[in-house]
């Protein structure tokens, strides 16, 4: 919310009213599957067998990825007979579509000796425009002691951006990664390096990590990567009792075109290199958890959702942390309904947990929020994103380290900032103006209608500022709230809604968006002063008699004597009847002795330092200035 301003009279007033982790980055050229010798020590406590945290793996276009994720031998003993699932996590529509999805060959990492680790080789579904990203759950499933034994990774990918498709830019990170214990000394994480650009080579310079702890698998130096491949590089660290914060930096330089040179394609290292002069830099981040880091979830990135093909999907979270992690009440903002599982149940270190839950049929996009308690963080939000038509064109999807949070558009997608509560008082002069931004975040143009306020008063108003009657994809305008100013003696307050309703070609049903506003009109209560004052004279046969501003008689007559009320209103409201005033009624003033001669009061003091008056006189002032009009008399009640 943008406030423009708020302004106050200067006179009298009476009353006024996401955390992010990272991933490891994954995909492949070559993968080597036979155990490896270089793992650290054997670990004795903590998770046996362990798959590292990997992060998003490259996809480019309609070409799947088949690259590599590490499975670590923690233990002194080797393991033998492993057995590996995989779980896709699709929407309905997606999981149907059987040819399509991801999938493994761990022929090669059945069996892992003491301390070792291997290559296991996985492959991501291709995608496209309308299906940029996806996770999928490897489980490796073993016996340790005659005891069945399970250790699960959430793996996630994603698309690829054309403009690093065709833009020569070097050798890339897709994401950074962040390195759990899983109860162990040292822990690890699988990284994944892309080469941009269409048909280019690269040779990487330099590869180096700024924290000397973290160690990498292999050495990547002069190593060539093609444009549009992939190649994972494992990283570890030890685990602290204080977190670890790193920056891997690779550098790399474009093989001139020009020049004639030889590939082992075994190694990819080059030969005969003829280098141009363009040169490249890019940088990730590597988070290592401490080893008290307690429970951490993560989640799974969903695909984007197809209405068109149904609206069901399901989410995957995990316990990465080393502790039980204890869920509340799942909850999704508004767009997504008929959440079901995971909630009030206890995640042990390294489980998984499925979401099951439905979406609009128009498009959106919003977060299901997970709370729970057992470590650092109090919750974890993941972002749902869905659209309705086919042959949508998608502009950007901006991904975070996992838990994945991005923001994807696709058609035409309204959005609406938050409006903050507006307060004011009723004095007539003060109001309070505010912005709203309405955001197309997809990519076909929206058109507007019925666009305003509703269940607002007349004093709540909206205009539509720069905002027509169409928003082009990617573009956002302004319109501004308004309230007051109003003059009110009483207090009100309610919510209205700032309604959008708008349309796209090609894209059905239409699709709503609101957002809301709560107001409130304090009272601004009149200020009303009283005096009182006698006048006339008094005569007769008493001993003292008195003629002046306050007559007074011992004894005799006083037929001429009056007692003035005058109530002066000093603020800029009305008094009026249906306010409990005290001019608003004489029975409300009672002069002993004396009955009332008028009253000017009877519909308020004026506005603006407005005044009336209530005139009180003897029994015989009124009889002789009337002859034939007496006054009423009065209950003898004291000022």
């Amino acid at each position: 919310m943008n406030r423009l301003f708020k302004s106050h009279k200067s006179n009298f007033k009476i009353i006024l009213a996401s955390y992010a982790a990272t991933i490891a980055l994954s995909g492949c050229n070559s993968a080597s599957g036979a155990n490896s010798s270089n793992s650290p020590s054997p670990q004795s406590s903590g998770s046996v067998l362990t798959i590292d945290s990997a992060g998003v793996i490259p996809v480019f276009g309609a070409s799947p990825t088949s690259t590599v994720i590490y499975v670590h031998n923690n233990s002194a003993a080797a393991i033998n007979g492993i057995n590996y699932t995989l779980d896709n996590n699709s929407p309905s529509s997606i999981s149907r579509q059987q040819d399509n999805l991801a999938s493994i060959d761990a022929s090669q990492c059945t069996a892992i000796a003491a301390g070792q680790n291997c290559a296991l080789k996985i492959t991501t579904p291709s995608l496209n425009a309308q299906q940029t990203q996806g996770s999928m759950l490897l489980k490796a499933n073993y016996s340790l002691a005659n005891k069945p034994n399970s250790f699960s990774q959430l793996i996630n990918y994603a698309l690829v951006d054309s403009t690093s498709m065709q833009t020569n830019d070097g050798v890339k990170f897709k994401s950074g990664a962040t390195i759990y214990s899983y109860g162990n000394s040292i822990g690890y994480a699988t990284l994944y390096l892309y080469g941009s650009g269409a048909r280019q080579n690269y040779i990487i310079s330099d590869i180096s990590v700024n924290k000397p702890s973290l160690k990498f698998n292999m050495n990547l130096k002069q190593h060539t990567i093609i444009a549009n491949s992939v190649q994972a590089i494992e990283v570890s660290s030890p685990i602290m009792s204080s977190s670890i914060d790193a920056t891997i930096t690779v550098q790399s330089v474009l093989v001139s075109t020009n020049s004639s040179h030889e590939i082992n394609v075994t190694t990819h290292d080059t030969t005969n290199k003829s280098l141009s002069d363009a040169q490249f830099s890019n940088t990730t981040n590597v988070a290592v958890q401490p080893a008290s880091a307690g429970a951490i979830l993560t989640t799974g990135t969903l695909p984007l959702i197809n209405t068109v093909n149904g609206t069901s999907a399901s989410m995957l979270i995990q316990n990465s942390g080393n502790q039980d992690a204890v869920i509340g009440n799942i909850s999704a903002e508004t767009g997504i309904s008929g959440i079901s599982g995971c909630s009030n149940v206890t995640l042990a270190s390294g489980d998984t947990c499925t979401i099951n839950f439905n979406v609009t049929e128009a498009g959106g996009s919003a977060n299901i929020t997970i709370p729970y308690t057992g470590g650092s963080a109090s919750s974890v939000a993941a972002n749902v994103t869905w659209f309705n038509g086919v042959g949508a064109a998608l502009v950007s999807v901006s991904i975070a380290n996992n838990p994945l949070s991005f923001s994807a558009t696709l058609g035409a997608i309204i959005a609406l900032s938050s409006l903050s509560s507006m307060s004011i008082s009723g004095d007539n002069i003060e109001s309070e103006t505010q912005n709203l931004t309405i955001s197309n975040n997809g990519a076909a143009d929206a058109t507007l209608s019925g666009i305003g306020l509703v269940d607002n008063p007349g004093y709540l108003l909206a205009n539509n500022g720069d905002c027509g009657a169409s928003l082009a994809g990617g573009s956002s305008c302004t319109a501004q709230i308004k309230l007051g100013p109003v003059s009110s003696y009483l207090e009100s307050s309610g919510v209205s809604n700032y309604v959008v309703n708008y349309a796209a070609a090609g894209q059905t049903p239409a699709g709503v968006e609101s957002t809301s506003v709560a107001w409130n009109v304090a009272p601004d209560l009149p200020s009303i002063n009283m005096v009182a004052s006698v006048t006339g004279c008094a005569s007769g046969d008493g001993i003292t008699t008195t003629c002046m501003g306050n007559p007074t008689a011992t004894g005799g007559s006083s037929s001429s004597i009056q007692v003035v009320l005058t109530f002066t209103n000093s603020s800029s409201v009305t008094a009026a009847t249906t306010i409990s005033l005290p001019e608003s009624s004489s029975s409300l003033f009672t002069v002993p002795g004396y009955s009332l001669f008028s009253n000017s009061c009877t519909n308020g003091a004026a506005a603006n330092n407005g005044s009336c008056t209530i005139i009180y006189g003897s029994f015989e002032f009124c009889v002789g200035k009337f002859k034939s009009l007496a006054c009423p008399l009065l209950n003898k009640l004291v000022l």
